[in-house]
């Protein structure tokens, strides 16, 4: 999903997608989720994909849900 990002510290990234939801990332965690090498059990995966910043179903579906926020 389309998201901006912004170092925030010598070692964390902030990202916020585009209805405004952030998290803040250590670089290494986001240099996987840029790679798409995030574990997909992994509690960053999912709190990521309950903010609609990557997901692992079909992307309509999570647009959808953007468009309502």
């Amino acid at each position: 999903m389309p998201f901006r990002f912004s170092p925030v510290a010598s070692n964390r990234m902030l990202v916020v997608n585009e209805v405004g939801e952030f998290y803040f990332l250590d670089r290494e965690t986001f240099e996987r989720v840029v790679s798409y090498d995030l574990d997909p059990a992994s509690g960053i995966f999912l709190d990521l994909k309950g903010k609609h910043f990557l997901t692992d179903t079909a992307v309509t579906q999570v647009i959808d849900l953007l468009d309502t926020k």
